[in-house]
């Protein structure tokens, strides 16, 4: 199988893309694509391309006129904090290009640096929580200090989900939120004084249980209009990852309260590592 790309204007441009590859910052990936020129044409406005985040690589095809196949490779490093990568084989304006693309291959070809995950205040923040789970006793249910979300659509059973503070297979406590039905949602809840007007950050440090992800699951400043969410970022491999969210609390509002709960259709199981609650400067 061929894919055939003719492009008969010079005002437009086409191709083939594959886009929101996973991938590791930090991790080197490689794209190697082998294609021709269809008969009588030419690719001079053709390219190979790699992106993530303002990171960039690309190659022109350059295959040639008698149709033989060129194998074309670009190689990207994944910048800091990008989670995932696009990729093109795809013609620019200026030209009347036809092709055809043989093969795509993506590999890593070096793997991310292992580095610790940490949260560090914003300078000049001010801390409302810094919270590894250190200190708490191994139990079911939320730590003390916090309250539980806990919902559901069944009516007259109960839902398979739970919270509990346990210690993890690298010895350390933490928080495992761990939702097995797709009409529930459950999560630790977090109320804190405000100052309306100003700026507060939440972050979260959480890691998939093995064999499930996180997907489903979100951090969340208060509920309905004066709400604001974001969904629980997963890196590869089951690694640390962090989620952040900034909420400017509304004029006339003392308090605000935070959510890291799951949301119907979904059933995520993870664990929280550490909550980092400032107020920015």
């Amino acid at each position: 199988c061929e894919i055939v790309f003719d492009d008969q204007c010079d005002q437009t441009g086409i191709g083939l893309q594959v886009l929101k590859i996973g991938v590791d910052p930090g991790a080197t990936y490689r794209a190697t694509v082998t294609a021709a020129a269809l008969p009588d044409r030419d690719t001079n406005c053709v390219f190979v391309k790699l992106g993530s985040g303002k990171g960039d690589s690309s190659k022109a095809l350059n295959a040639p006129k008698d149709g033989s196949d060129v194998t074309r490779e670009v190689e990207l490093t994944i910048p800091a904090g990008q989670t995932s990568m696009d990729f093109f084989v795809f013609s620019v304006y200026a030209g009347k290009p036809g092709f055809v693309v043989k093969s795509v291959k993506i590999e890593e070809t070096k793997p991310a640096p292992e580095v610790p995950v940490v949260l560090k205040p914003a300078e000049g923040s001010k801390i409302l929580m810094n919270d590894d789970f250190s200190k708490y006793e191994v139990k079911e249910g939320v730590p003390n200090g916090y309250k539980l979300f806990a919902a559901t659509k069944l009516k007259g059973q109960k839902p398979d989900m739970k919270a509990a503070v346990v210690q993890n297979a690298e010895g350390k406590k933490v928080l495992v939120v761990e939702d097995n039905c797709e009409k529930s949602g459950i999560g630790p809840i977090l109320d804190f004084p405000a100052v309306g007007g100003k700026t507060y950050r939440a972050s979260v440090i959480t890691v998939p249980l093995p064999g499930r992800s996180v997907d489903g699951a979100v951090v969340q400043f208060n509920v309905g209009a004066k709400g604001k969410s974001a969904r629980l970022q997963q890196a590869r491999k089951g690694r640390p990852a962090v989620t952040t969210l900034d909420y400017v609390v509304p004029a006339g509002d003392s308090t605000f309260r935070i959510y890291i709960y799951s949301v119907w259709d979904a059933k995520p199981a993870y664990e929280i590592r550490q909550i980092l609650v400032e107020e920015l400067p």
